[in-house]
């Protein structure tokens, strides 16, 4: 019934530990599809010996020869997908080892298009459990709306491995041009999946996710407003409500994410907000939220945001040495 596609990079350590969890599943009905982006590390190697000792599990892996951008390895392990689901799982999370026949029996006896899917909330050493339960709603089994989805997620519908969605909704909509080159195809495809038949919501949490380490320069590089403008307009021309969008729009500008991608990109380009005008008066400005927390970031001189983010730089670093002290 379901493909796991995990898209990979430079992560063997963390693959790893996926492999491991999805060794010990109790029903083996399903397939996993790894699309390697020109990893450097042992990743080829794990892979290779995880389907020496599994060879009950049917693994397809591909290496690409060339880096790719990150929406585009995702669809290649997409591609290598052939069950009528799809699971996007990110390559640094774990599974339950009854998560596959969980989703086996919701999906049999249920007609969705797609799921999301509650978690765990991991350290990044999987060390100490931070949430038991993601998310709140604690309703199992709970038909859902595109806006129940966002309303029960939150800003955190963008979370990869939540989503488990039809693979011939996710071929359909995966190849559109306002997709490429951003970082945000696994959510804008389960949104633009859910106005087709029934959506589901599991409670019951069945994996865990490792709190990631982000890496700045890459987030840096998305240039996420005209992406954005350009997603929108797409979603709202394959069904999506203007409603839903708005909804999670305006999650995403309450939560961190937005402010960190806005003064990362303004640290970079000083102009920044002049030459985004057009896509910010369209989406942003539309929201209360947008005048007090990123409208500041946009106007305040480049000189003072990098004078306060060393002042913070300076002001963490003196407090990691109290603490060293005092460990001592």
């Amino acid at each position: 019934m379901i493909s796991l596609a995990i898209p990979t990079l430079n992560r063997a350590n963390f693959l790893q530990q996926l492999l491991n969890s999805i060794s010990i599943q109790t029903s083996k009905n399903f397939e996993v599809c790894i699309s390697d982006n020109a990893s450097e590390d042992s990743t080829e190697e794990i892979v290779k010996q995880f389907t020496i000792e599994n060879p009950e599990i049917l693994v397809k892996y591909y290496k690409h020869h060339q880096r790719l951008p990150f929406d585009r390895n995702l669809a290649a392990a997409a591609r290598l997908a052939t069950k009528p689901f799809l699971w996007i799982m990110g390559d640094d999370d774990r599974i339950d080892s009854n998560a596959i026949e969980c989703l086996n029996s919701y999906l049999r006896a249920t007609n969705y298009s797609t799921l999301l899917l509650n978690y765990r909330d991991w350290n990044y050493e999987f060390s100490k459990c931070l949430k038991t339960r993601f998310f709140q709603n604690k309703t199992d089994n709970l038909v859902a709306t595109q806006s129940d989805l966002i309303e029960i997620s939150g800003f955190f519908f963008s979370f990869m491995s939540c989503h488990v969605v039809r693979a011939d909704l996710w071929d359909k909509y995966a190849v559109e041009k306002a997709f490429e080159l951003q970082d945000s195809i696994h959510m804008l495809v389960p949104l633009m999946a859910a106005t087709q038949g029934q959506n589901g919501y599991l409670a019951t949490p069945l994996f865990d996710k490792r709190s990631s380490r982000l890496d700045m320069e890459y987030y840096d590089s998305i240039d996420i407003v005209p992406s954005w403008h350009q997603s929108i307009n797409s979603l709202i021309e394959h069904g999506v409500s203007k409603k839903t969008c708005d909804l999670f729009f305006k999650e995403y500008i309450n939560d961190w994410h937005c402010s960190r991608d806005v003064l990362g990109k303004k640290l970079r380009n000083s102009k920044y907000y002049l030459s985004n005008r057009k896509y910010l008066a369209t989406h942003y400005s539309r929201f209360p939220q947008y005048w007090f927390k990123v409208w500041p970031i946009f106007w305040t001189p480049v000189w003072i945001l990098k004078a306060l983010k060393k002042v913070k730089a300076a002001s963490s670093s003196s407090s990691k040495a109290n603490c060293t002290a005092l460990v001592f």
